[in-house]
């Protein structure tokens, strides 16, 4: 009897987890619904744009400069290679700011980072490199 008593409660509790496993799948679904689109996704013929572009939105009156985006952009790039270790990267980033836009500001916030650049890998005993980019130096400026 006991045998029997086994396998009736045994049906039971799948069917008990059963209903808790849709009860989970439809209470995600409605939080995946609720929060909207995902970034990058299409509706009705439009990207959906992430929370923080939206939020940089330049006003109306602004006018949009693509030669100071693109200083800015090569200095960020320059500054992200420099930090993730990619000296020669940061390098040809810095390098072309310095040859696109000699006499700018950008031009002199490249040549102090070059230089920074520099000093720190002569203190890594990186001679080789720091001297390379002081060639570079002499060549553009």
């Amino acid at each position: 009897m006991s045998a029997d008593n086994n396998e009736n409660t045994q049906p039971d509790q799948s069917n008990e987890q059963d209903q808790a496993s849709s009860e989970d799948q439809s209470q995600q679904q409605a939080q995946h619904q609720s929060s909207g689109p995902e970034p990058g996704a299409r509706t009705n013929g439009e990207i959906v744009k992430a929370p923080e572009r939206a939020a940089r939105r330049r006003e109306p009156s602004e006018v949009f400069d693509p030669r100071a985006a693109t200083r800015v952009g090569l200095l960020r790039l320059g500054q992200q290679c420099q930090e993730s270790g990619s000296v020669y990267g940061a390098i040809y980033a810095y390098t072309k700011v310095l040859e696109r836009y000699p006499g700018r500001g950008a031009a002199s916030a490249a040549v102090e980072e070059l230089v920074s650049m520099a000093n720190d890998l002569m203190d890594q005993q990186k001679f080789y490199t720091a001297l390379h980019i002081f060639d570079l130096l002499e060549e553009l400026m």
